[in-house]
């Protein structure tokens, strides 16, 4: 849910901020988490910048 917020916006997302705007313990939490989504297809990893997949399903986190 968070990255799908802060798109389009590209922001690190093991930055002290933004694991503090979306109660995120650890950088190394928050890299496995998007290693394991970007694995199983959920986020697409484009030079960097990571976006849910499909389109419709971010527009739906990004309003939850």
């Amino acid at each position: 849910m968070a990255i799908a917020s802060e798109f389009p916006s590209q922001v690190t997302l093991t930055s002290q901020d933004f694991m503090t705007r979306y109660n995120l313990k650890t950088a190394s939490s928050v890299q496995t988490a998007v290693k394991g989504l970007v694995e199983k297809g959920i986020l697409s990893d484009n030079h960097g910048i990571r976006r849910p997949t499909d389109l419709l399903f971010m527009l739906w986190l990004k309003d939850f």
